[in-house]
């Protein structure tokens, strides 16, 4: 299935918003050029944490942040489309489209997206999605050894 939005205004688009919302998360660990923030993890764990309530007005739901971490890696079902190309996740290896990509790759094990609510203790750690850099975990037993030390993890959610 493609996702299309056909909005007068491009920019007024909920793919425009998922682009915008990348690059967002990509000024984290590239700006001005150059590397910032996160060096190469040796023997460290990055994860960045996302406050989604302003994105789409509403703060959008686990699809679009799968998709804005994932790409169309993830979605094989649901893409979404800008300028007739599938929008590339801040994980993919093929998105050349933001340089920003490339360091999230190489330095990013996770990216939280959360939208809070009610503001109410445990709201973060039950209602949070998070996407997995597998670039970065040799294994699944590497994998679940890092996400079991993670105190903010939804007891009943896994990483995706």
């Amino acid at each position: 299935m493609e996702l299309i939005t056909d909005a007068k205004n491009e920019h007024q688009t909920e793919e425009a918003e998922m682009i915008v919302a990348g690059m967002k998360i990509g000024e984290k660990v590239f700006a001005d050029g150059k590397p910032t923030k996160f060096p190469v993890p040796e023997g460290t764990i990055h994860i960045i944490f996302t406050d989604m309530r302003g994105y789409l007005a509403m703060g959008g739901d686990h699809l679009d942040y799968k998709h804005i971490a994932l790409g169309a890696e993830a979605g094989k079902m649901w893409t979404h489309y800008w300028n007739g190309k599938p929008i590339k996740g801040l994980f993919e290896k093929s998105n050349e489209q933001l340089k920003a990509a490339k360091f999230i790759r190489e330095r990013i094990h996770f990216i939280g997206f959360i939208r809070e609510k009610d503001y109410k203790q445990g709201e973060i750690r039950d209602n949070a999605f998070y996407a997995l850099n597998k670039h970065l975990f040799k294994n699944t037993d590497e994998l679940n050894k890092v996400w079991e030390t993670y105190p903010l993890k939804s007891r009943t959610k896994e990483a995706y």
